[in-house]
C-alpha cells in the first residue's frame, strides 16, 4: 500500500478514499494513510477502524480539512481515540457507527460544527441522550443497536434542523423526542422493536404517540409491524390524542419477519392504531402494505 501511493502523481487530488483497518497491527499505517488522504484534498472518506491491535491517532491535518465533502467513522471498541470534535466547514454528509453512550458530547458538538451538513447517519447507536442541532439538514437517520443491548431503554432526542425533510428511526428503543419545529418534514420512518424491559414498557407508547405529534408534517409515512405493535399496546392514549398527520397522502406498512420459509404467516392489522394514524388526513386512497423478508 505504501508503494502504491509513492507511485501516485503527488498533484493529484483525491475523490474518494476508502480504508479497512480491520485486525491493522500498525496504528502508524492507519495514521500515514489519513494523513495521505487528507493532504490530497479527498472529498469522501470512510474509515472503518474495527478491532485494531492498537489505537492509533488521527493527524492535526484532519481535523482542519477543507475538502472533506462526506466521512464515514466505523468506532469499534474505543479503537479510534478522538480527542475533539470533529469541524467541517464544507461537510455535506456525516455517517457515525458504533458511538457509546461516553460519545454523546462528541457527536453532538461535531455536528453543531458541520454548518452546511445535510445528511446525518447514525447507526449502531448506543446513545441515551443528545442534541442535533444543524440549520441545513434534510436527511437524519438513527438506528440503535439491538444485539449489545439485552432490553429496550429510553432515549433522549433533541433536534434543532428547521430544513429536515426526512427522518428514520430503528432499533428497540424509546424514544423521549423533542423538536423545536419541522415544518419542512416530508419522508417519516419508524421501524421499533417491541420492548422487553417491563420498567419501561407502560412508557413506550406514550413516547412514540409524542414523537410522531412532532412529526405531524409528513406526507409519506412507513411504519414496521413491530412500531403498529408498540402503539397498540396503550389503547387509552391513541384515543386520547388526535391523529398527528393531517398531510398524510401515503402510508406504507412493512413487515421484515416471517414464519418458517413454508408457511403461510398469520400478521393482524391493529385496526384502531390505523385509525389513529388516518384519522383527518388525506391518505384515504392510499395504504400500501409490503411484506418482505430478510432472507
Amino acid at each position: 500500500m505504501n508503494h502504491f501511493l509513492s507511485l501516485r502523481d503527488d498533484d493529484s487530488n483525491l475523490c474518494k478514499f476508502y480504508f479497512l483497518a480491520k485486525y491493522c497491527d500498525d496504528p502508524s499505517f492507519i495514521t500515514n494513510c489519513i494523513h495521505y488522504a487528507i493532504q490530497h484534498n479527498v472529498q469522501e472518506f470512510h474509515l472503518w477502524a474495527a478491532c485494531v491491535a492498537e489505537p492509533f491517532e488521527f493527524p492535526p491535518c484532519f481535523f482542519n480539512s477543507e475538502s472533506l465533502k462526506s466521512l464515514k467513522l466505523v468506532y469499534f471498541y474505543k479503537s479510534v481515540p478522538i480527542d475533539k470534535p470533529l469541524c467541517f466547514q464544507g461537510l455535506k454528509t456525516l455517517h457515525l457507527s458504533c458511538f457509546l453512550d461516553d460519545s454523546a458530547n462528541f457527536v453532538t458538538e461535531s455536528v453543531g460544527n458541520c454548518p452546511n451538513l445535510e445528511t446525518l447517519i447514525l447507526d449502531y447507536l448506543q446513545l441515551r441522550c443528545f442534541k442535533i442541532t444543524a440549520p441545513k439538514l434534510r436527511k437524519l437517520e438513527l438506528c440503535y443497536h439491538e444485539r449489545c443491548i439485552s432490553d429496550s431503554y429510553e432515549s433522549v432526542i433533541v433536534v434543532s434542523a428547521p430544513r429536515l425533510t426526512s427522518f428514520k428511526l430503528k432499533g428497540k428503543v424509546s424514544p423521549v423526542f423533542s423538536t423545536v419545529g419541522l415544518p419542512s418534514m416530508d419522508d417519516l420512518c419508524v421501524d421499533l422493536r417491541f420492548p422487553s424491559d417491563a420498567n419501561i414498557e407502560q412508557t413506550v407508547p406514550v413516547n412514540v404517540i409524542n414523537m410522531l405529534a412532532q412529526l405531524g408534517e409528513a406526507n409519506s409515512l412507513t411504519l414496521s409491524l413491530g412500531t403498529l405493535e408498540v402503539l397498540a399496546m396503550d389503547t387509552d392514549s391513541l384515543k386520547s390524542h388526535p391523529s398527528p398527520f393531517h398531510k398524510l397522502k401515503h402510508l406504507k406498512l412493512i413487515a421484515k419477519e416471517f414464519l418458517e420459509e413454508d408457511t403461510s404467516p398469520t400478521l393482524t392489522l391493529p385496526l384502531n392504531v390505523i385509525t389513529y394514524l388516518t384519522r383527518g388526513s388525506s391518505c384515504g386512497d392510499t395504504l400500501f402494505v409490503k411484506f418482505s423478508s430478510n432472507r
